[in-house]
């Protein structure tokens, strides 16, 4: 008896040994993909800022697990002294969004910049004045506080946590995915066939991909670019092999010819900055006779693009670009630099929109809404006010003295 327990203790040791060894042998495969499959997971789930629970919750779920994975992992590196500061300034970003949330007495509140028309309402309507909160919208405020998840598990892995070889496999994750957002968008433009496009209030006629919007879509791809002219030149570098340096090149092309068929104003001037940036890496100074020649094809792609952009982006794109068009940029900055100022305190996080529809032009007034200013800066001092310039401010400063060092 004694000798048959003894067996079935030693099997049963020896089934954890085997599952211990299973497990590690996943993790050994899985660890080098996190950093890819989250920033996949991102650009997949999301892709919009609207209030998408779909999709957003699992990349929040997933977001959590990786931040609770860094902070438990033994192996974790201390961050270094150049990454403080960015590291502080998202710090104060997520609690600075936080503080707007919180009430405050009625007499504080009512002196406070931008409040007026609120507590004028309040007024009319026979409402005793209480406690409010900072922001003029404190449920949006709530709501996208989940939206720091992501960025905090990137920021994790990429700053405390990420091996070289992680960091490898994700450019190979990010140049992928956005390859397969190049061909999704196709396929959404040529077939015509709303049930490809992941958001029902999207750009309808652009091949916006796994985005709600083509500008988004385009950025990703000006990102895409040099990551992908960067494998090229490590390829040829450690003279790997010429299916590397293959699909690298194709990658390229086909992401170029995603940001052309995109109608994004934005997109072709950063994808342009894009390409310049990676054929400089990829040859260094032995390129600049070629700068001109570079430039003639640009212009020549300007002139004669219309002949390779299908017709229904290109009216898309011109109507963006219009001055006199609502939703252009150009004439929303106006609006909001002329009505849209908050003062010092700013409205709040995720107010923009309820404030552009207090400011807007009633006699021009359809049922075409802007959401977004189309510039950080400009959202950032309407919501933020001057708590957010100060932080953008600190953020670009840190960039150029990296940059710089």
């Amino acid at each position: 008896m004694t000798s048959l327990a003894k067996r079935a203790k030693d099997r049963a040791e020896e089934a954890r040994s085997d599952i211990a060894l299973a497990a590690s042998a996943v993790l050994e495969n899985v660890l080098p993909w996190r950093l890819g499959g989250l920033l996949g997971a991102c650009i997949v789930l999301g892709g919009t800022s609207q209030d998408v629970t779909a999709l957003k919750f699992p990349l929040y779920l997933l977001s959590v697990l990786v931040v609770a994975g860094v902070l438990s992992s033994p192996k974790r590196k201390s961050l270094s002294h150049l990454f403080i500061v960015p590291a502080f300034i998202g710090a104060a970003l997520l609690l600075l969004h936080m503080l707007y949330t919180v009430p405050l007495p009625p007499g504080l509140w009512q002196a406070l910049p931008g409040r007026d028309p609120v507590a004028t309402g309040a007024a009319v309507l026979g409402l005793d004045p209480s406690w409010r909160p900072l922001s003029l919208v404190p449920e949006v405020s709530l709501r996208t506080l989940p939206a720091f998840l992501p960025p905090l598990a990137v920021a994790s892995l990429a700053l405390v946590s990420v091996s070289r070889e992680e960091m490898r496999n994700a450019v190979w994750v990010v140049v992928g995915v956005a390859i397969a957002s190049v061909l999704l968008g196709a396929a959404q433009v040529f077939s015509g066939a709303d049930m490809l496009k992941l958001y029902s209030v999207t750009n309808p006629r652009s091949p916006v991909g796994f985005f709600s919007n083509i500008n988004h879509q385009a950025l990703l791809l000006a990102v895409a670019i040099p990551l992908a002219f960067r494998k090229l030149v490590g390829s040829s570098r450690r003279s790997q092999s010429e299916s590397v340096r293959v699909l690298a090149m194709t990658a390229v092309i086909v992401l170029g010819a995603g940001v052309l068929i995109s109608g994004s104003i934005a997109g072709y001037g950063l994808g342009l900055l894009a390409v310049a940036g990676g054929v400089f890496a990829a040859f260094g100074r032995r390129v600049l006779p070629w700068v001109a020649v570079g430039l003639v094809v640009a212009v020549l792609l300007a002139v004669f693009g219309n002949v390779l952009v299908p017709e229904a982006i290109r009216d898309e794109a011109a109507s963006r670009s219009s001055l006199d068009a609502l939703t252009s940029r150009g004439y929303i900055a106006q609006r909001t630099l002329e009505f849209g100022s908050q003062g010092w305190a700013g409205a709040g996080p995720g107010a923009f929109e309820a404030v552009y529809k207090g400011m807007e032009d009633p006699s021009r007034i359809t049922d075409t809404f802007v959401n977004h200013a189309h510039n950080e800066y400009l959202e950032l001092w309407v919501e933020y006010g001057v708590f957010g310039i100060a932080l953008g401010a600190a953020f670009l400063l840190w960039s150029l003295v990296a940059t710089a060092g």
